[in-house]
C-alpha cells in the first residue's frame, strides 16, 4: 500500500512539473482529452473494433517512420 501511495504522489509531482514547464502543451493536451471525451459520449460516435484500432495506429508509426526528422 505504501508503494501504490508513493507511486501516486509521484505521478502527480510528474504531472505538476509538465504543466509548470510546458503549460501550452498541457494546454493543448488537456484540450484534446476534453474534445476525445465529448466525442466519445456523443451518441452518435462510431465504434471501433481492437484490430480496427491497431491498424490505424501501426498505419501511423509507419508514416512517422517514413517522415524524416
Amino acid at each position: 500500500m505504501r508503494l501504490f501511495g508513493l507511486l501516486q504522489l509521484l505521478g502527480q509531482a510528474s504531472l505538476r512539473m509538465e504543466q509548470v514547464q510546458w503549460p501550452e502543451e498541457y494546454e493543448r493536451m488537456t484540450r484534446e482529452i476534453e474534445e476525445a471525451l465529448r466525442e466519445a459520449d456523443d451518441p452518435n460516435a462510431k465504434s471501433y473494433t481492437h484490430e480496427e484500432v491497431m491498424q490505424a495506429m501501426q498505419a501511423r508509426i509507419d508514416q512517422a517512420r517514413d517522415k524524416p526528422c
